[in-house]
């Protein structure tokens, strides 16, 4: 089992999403339902390379992802 969580800057939860171990970081990412104000910024880790989600997040949300790239990532940050 997995939980997917997203916090405020101050720390505290507002949204979560559980789902099979077996799945993938994408899968649990994409279970969110993130509704969050124009400019956030959601910081994730470095299993969440799904670039064309990734710009999809940013184009429709006004917000930006900022994830944690791999050192072979062909994506810079």
């Amino acid at each position: 089992m997995k939980v997917q969580v997203v916090a405020t800057s101050e720390g505290l939860p507002v949204a979560f999403y559980i789902h099979a171990g077996a799945e993938s970081a994408q899968t649990g990412r994409r279970g969110l339902a993130l509704d969050l104000p124009a400019g956030s910024i959601l910081y994730t880790d470095a299993g969440y390379p799904d670039y064309v989600a990734e710009d999809l997040f940013n184009e429709a949300s006004g917000s930006q992802q900022q994830t944690a790239r791999r050192q072979n990532s062909k994506r810079p940050h």
